[in-house]
């Protein structure tokens, strides 16, 4: 179930749109992404991408911790760190790769 969502960058990119937001799901989070644009082309063959990368809520705890407030709300604590950042995606697997928190990536 999805219960609102945070965005933390809509805007261009030179000739790319770039949304990135998060969402709550089943006590878990998703953040999502969807870019537009002649230059995905290049590197990834089409000029439309998605990704979703997905915190189950058994880890958005470990998540919370990281993020310096165990009991605060993680998607606050995200949407602090990471407003404005149009490269959240990345910068957030390495955060959760660093400390060994579990997490799914998809691309599409």
């Amino acid at each position: 179930m999805v219960i609102g969502e945070v965005v933390l960058f809509d805007g261009s990119l030179g000739s790319q749109h770039v949304r990135v937001w998060l969402e709550r799901r089943g006590g878990g989070i998703v953040l999502l992404s969807h870019d537009i644009g002649s230059a995905l082309e290049r590197s990834f063959g089409t000029d439309e991408m998605e990704t979703f990368l997905e915190i189950d809520a058994a880890h958005v705890h470990a998540l919370c911790s990281v993020l310096g407030d165990p009991g605060g709300d993680p998607i606050q604590q995200l949407a602090d760190r990471y407003r404005g950042d149009s490269a959240t995606t990345s910068h957030l697997r390495e955060l959760l790769a660093e400390h060994a928190i579990p997490h799914r990536f998809t691309i599409v």
